[in-house]
C-alpha cells in the first residue's frame, strides 16, 4: 500500500475517533446458534419492502392471458436476409445443411490434417529395422504392438519388407 495524503488522513481520522467508539452504545444484535436453521424469505430487497408476496403468481409486467405459442427466431450467421420474411423459412431449411459449426470445421480440419500426414509420411527403412527387432522380441506379440502393426496396415500408402512378415503375422492372429 501506498502511503499518500488520504491514507494518513484516513488513519488520522479512525484514531482521534476511536476512543468515542468504545463509550459510544452499539446496537444490539440477536445472538444465533449453529444448531438453528437460518430461517429463509422468498426475497430480498435492498431499497423499503418487497414488492411481491410470498407465493406470487405472476410479475406485474406479464399477461397470463397472453396466447401462448408462436415462433422464436434466435441469431445465426448469415447475411441481413435472415429480416426477408419471404425467405425466412427457405433459409431455415438449407441453414442446417449449408453452414458447419465450429466443431465440426474443426474436425474437418484434423481429418484433412490425418489423411496429409498419413500420405506424405511413410515409415523409412531405419524405422521399421528398428520396429522389426522390437515387437514380439520375447516371442509375443502384446496387444499394442498388434493395434500398431494393424493401424500401420490399414493407414500407410506402403509397408517396409522388414515389416511386412510381422502385419502379416499380426492380421492372422486376430
Amino acid at each position: 500500500m501506498r502511503l499518500t495524503r488520504r491514507s494518513v488522513l484516513r488513519a488520522g481520522t479512525l484514531a482521534a475517533v476511536s476512543p468515542l467508539l468504545g463509550q459510544a452504545p452499539l446496537p444490539a444484535t440477536p445472538a444465533h446458534t449453529h444448531d438453528s436453521e437460518p430461517q429463509w424469505r422468498h426475497g430480498l430487497s435492498l431499497f423499503g419492502d418487497l414488492k411481491y408476496p410470498a407465493g406470487f403468481r405472476h410479475f406485474d409486467y406479464v399477461n397470463p392471458q397472453a396466447p401462448k405459442g408462436g415462433v422464436v427466431r434466435l441469431m445465426a450467421l448469415g447475411s441481413f436476409d435472415n429480416f426477408n420474411q419471404a425467405i425466412a423459412g427457405l433459409k431455415g431449411l438449407f441453414g442446417g445443411c449449408c453452414e458447419q459449426t465450429v466443431e465440426e470445421r474443426a474436425i474437418a480440419r484434423l481429418t484433412q490434417q490425418k489423411v496429409e500426414i498419413v500420405t506424405h509420411e511413410a515409415v523409412t527403412a531405419a524405422e521399421a529395422t528398428w520396429l522389426a527387432e522390437r515387437i514380439g522380441r520375447d516371442g509375443k506379440t502384446t496387444a499394442n504392438e498388434r493395434a500398431l502393426l494393424a493401424f500401420l496396415k490399414t493407414e500407410s500408402p506402403s509397408i517396409d519388407p522388414a515389416l511386412r512378415a510381422l502385419v502379416e503375422r499380426a492380421a492372422v492372429a486376430v
